[in-house]
């Protein structure tokens, strides 16, 4: 059982050390694609047969929802696996816990403008630490609303 597993871990190892430099080149032939990150269970090692793939992109222009398929087709061509794909422009807004996890846990594909990438780290940590005291009460009162009985129940004081 053990073994199995071992051997899971080493042909998505495998499957990523491959299959990166396509996903890599498809991306830098799209102009609009500032830089790249692979991110989650492939980064961490943590990845299973039943695993996305989860990438981050960095975009000058917004792009529309079939632009934004087109591309996750044209990836999954290439890897033949599911592809979560995650729009980084203003993440760190949106989800600062998501953005401050992909910059901590991810991998470089390319970078087309090192500033643009540092930009968005240095807000994704930033966001992260300004919003962590939020995040802790909301997760403290959630828990005291649980252990009270009263989750689910309106709340009007």
């Amino acid at each position: 059982m053990n073994t199995k597993r071992n051997l899971m871990k080493a042909e998505i190892s495998n499957m990523t050390g491959d299959m990166k430099e396509g996903i890599k080149n498809f991306l830098m032939s799209e102009e609009n694609v500032v830089f790249a990150l692979i991110f989650g269970s492939t980064v961490t090692g943590h990845a299973n047969q039943l695993s996305d793939l989860d990438i981050g992109i960095y975009l000058k222009n917004k792009i529309d929802l079939p632009e934004i398929g087109r591309i996750i087709s044209e990836i999954e061509k290439i890897t033949h696996q599911k592809i979560d794909l995650v729009e980084l422009n203003d993440l760190y807004n949106k989800n600062p816990l998501l953005a401050f996890e992909i910059v901590s846990n991810s991998e470089l594909l390319f970078s087309r403008n090192s500033e643009v990438l540092i930009h968005f780290k240095k807000r994704a940590i930033l966001h992260f630490l300004d919003t962590q005291r939020l995040r802790e009460t909301f997760r403290n009162t959630m828990r005291k609303r649980i252990a009270e009985g009263k989750f689910g129940r309106l709340n009007y004081a």
